[in-house]
């Protein structure tokens, strides 16, 4: 087990998200400083699987690991142990690409605040879909696109 517990769970700051059916796709993106710049250094993302997705929402910065599977426990049929492997696979996944951190003490985050205000690139002039099975996003303004490659579709 990695050194989540007693840590609360909370997305990267550098993270931004759109549903995509019951899936969920999760891009890291550069600081605003930096720009939107789209390359393969710059930016990477996964496509979480609705179990993935439960995860992630639970990742708000006000749960423990422990309480993230206890609520799973009571969502989810099969052997409490098993589920409990599956959710820390995920989680560690994730930490170690760095989608989410573990914080001391709970962070809330504001309402309207969240994540996407720091990136105005997107708002409106980025479309996010799914085109032949594959997740693509493109800045309108610049012509950019951005893939997720198929080695992102893990969790």
């Amino acid at each position: 087990m990695d050194k989540s517990e007693g840590k609360y769970i909370r997305w990267s700051e550098d993270c931004v998200w759109n549903p995509i059916g019951d899936a969920l796709a999760v891009v890291k993106v550069p600081p605003p400083d930096i720009g939107f710049v789209i390359t393969e250094d710059t930016i990477s993302g996964i496509i979480l699987n609705s179990i993935g997705r439960d995860i992630w929402d639970l990742c708000d910065g006000t749960r423990t690991f422990e309480n993230i599977v206890d609520q799973l426990l009571g969502e989810y049929k099969g052997e409490p142990e098993k589920i409990r492997e599956d959710i820390q696979k995920t989680v560690s996944q994730l930490k170690k690409e760095s989608f989410v951190t573990y914080e001391d003490t709970i962070k809330v985050y504001e309402s309207g605040t969240l994540l996407l205000q720091g990136y105005p690139v997107w708002s409106d002039n980025v479309i996010w879909n799914e085109i032949e099975g594959k997740i693509m996003a493109i800045n309108e303004d610049t012509g950019v696109p951005f893939e997720l490659k198929d080695e992102m579709r893990e969790l």
